[in-house]
């Protein structure tokens, strides 16, 4: 019994709002401190030195854990919560997605001369020693880089905007042209391809930012689950406990009208024995 208590208490514990507060204040501040840090020192060293740490993960973790627990504490589940239930599943599929790209994503560049053709790209990372070191990463298929075009705003040398026509060459889903913008990115086999910057020259230089995160699906199911709890949170309950209230109403009236209807034999009786 007392093995059983103590159990109890550490899942009490563990799934506690005391515990969810304090971890989720932990990740707001970490969080802000490493947005300036990243704006400091770049991309690559935030991830480093914070979101792909063995401690950032375990503070993501905990929080998994605790919401995890919080919701096998009220198992068996009732219909009223299931919001409460969608809604903690998909903070844990976003926390499992966001590490899933965390630690198995990519973060590189590619460069291209207009009419060059690449199917390497390069990862920037920082080493302890602050050290910048370039790893090359071999993408399943080529690109090459067709057109740059960019405009000026008037009078000025300044760039308003800049466009890449690129020329996609698969081995198992064939070949293809996308004009890559600033807000029209290239989805592609899980890579996706953003216009990041250019150099002007004879020929032209576009700069091309490559993201591939792993986790992403998984996130997006997670933030529908999120979406669908909290608005059967907000909307279907409410609505369930209205319900509810008028059948308990309704069950009264009924009631009511029964033992009066079963009163009224008596009554009857009563006025013909005084006759």
């Amino acid at each position: 019994m007392s093995v059983k208590k103590g159990l109890t208490g550490i899942a009490d514990m563990l799934g506690s709002l005391k515990i969810a507060i304090g971890v989720l204040a932990a990740l707001a501040v970490v969080c802000s401190a490493a947005t300036f840090y990243e704006s400091a020192h770049g991309t690559p060293a935030v991830q480093r030195v914070v979101y792909q740490t063995g401690w950032f993960a375990a503070l993501l973790g905990l929080l998994a854990v605790n919401i995890t627990v919080s919701m096998m504490l009220r198992y068996p589940w009732k219909t009223h919560q299931t919001g409460f239930v969608l809604a903690h599943i998909g903070v844990l599929l976003i926390l499992a997605g966001s590490l899933a790209s965390l630690h198995f994503g990519l973060d590189a560049n590619l460069a291209l001369y207009e009419g060059q053709s690449s199917h390497w790209i390069e990862k920037a990372g920082v080493e302890p020693q602050t050290a910048t070191t370039v790893d090359a990463v071999a993408l399943p298929f080529e690109v090459t880089l067709v057109d740059f075009r960019s405009d000026h705003y008037p009078g000025t040398r300044m760039a308003a905007t800049y466009q890449s026509l690129v020329r996609v060459e698969d081995p198992e889903r064939g070949a293809f042209e996308h004009l890559i913008s600033m807000n029209k990115p290239l989805h592609h086999r899980g890579y996706v391809f953003f216009q990041s910057s250019f150099v002007e020259g004879r020929p032209m230089m576009s700069i091309l930012s490559v993201a591939r995160a792993p986790g992403l699906p998984v996130v997006y199911l997670g933030t529908t689950l999120l979406c669908l709890g909290v608005g059967w949170m907000f909307y279907v309950n409410p609505a369930l406990a209205r319900r509810r209230a008028a059948r308990a109403v309704a069950a009264l009236r009924k009631e009511s009208h029964d033992a009066g209807t079963a009163h009224q034999p008596v009554t009857a009786a009563v006025a013909a024995a005084g006759r």
